[in-house]
């Protein structure tokens, strides 16, 4: 299975690194802990969706059953949006964002936790009115890829008896 908390943490990590954001300023889109004073970033991290075929191994297991194991790449878009504060603007943070997305030291991170890098979508302004003053908002998605593992475990066939055409047969 995918660990998408852990997909989760590396990007925060990643979001915090290239952005002038302080640590407890990217939270997570369902956190129910109440809007940041000051500049903050939105992540949420969506299901993956299949790439291609799944691939699968076939393992003997105990008490006559066999492990089916699947593997396979799943793409996963990530949500992020930034609130401006007084500072430095939104958008401003979030093309460093989209710039850094691609180079190599980014890679490099994404590449050491098992995650690869697919591209980005461009910058979105959803800037809105928020007590009855605008709040400047800025949201991309990024696009990238993890490969999922499951096993799952079945009972084997081990002993098929029969009789046909008058013939007593037995397979092992």
């Amino acid at each position: 299975m995918i660990d998408y908390k852990a997909i989760e943490i590396v990007l925060k990590t990643w979001i915090k690194s290239v952005t002038d954001l302080g640590n407890a300023n990217v939270i997570s889109q369902n956190d129910n802990h109440g809007r940041p004073t000051t500049q903050y970033a939105t992540i949420k991290v969506y299901d993956g969706v299949v790439i291609g075929h799944d691939t699968y191994t076939t393992t003997n297991a105990p008490l006559d059953t066999v492990d089916l194991n699947y593997s396979g790449v799943r793409k996963i878009m990530v949500s992020v949006n930034i609130y401006k504060d007084d500072t430095v603007s939104a958008m401003e943070q979030m093309a460093k964002l989209v710039s850094s997305f691609n180079r190599l030291d980014t890679q490099m991170v994404f590449t050491s936790a098992k995650i690869g890098i697919i591209n980005s979508s461009e910058i979105r302004d959803l800037t809105s009115l928020v007590d009855n003053n605008y709040e400047e908002r800025r949201q991309a998605d990024f696009f990238i890829y993890a490969n999922d593992n499951d096993v799952i475990n079945v009972e084997a066939i081990m002993r098929i008896a029969g009789n046909g055409f008058g013939v007593d047969y037995t397979v092992n």
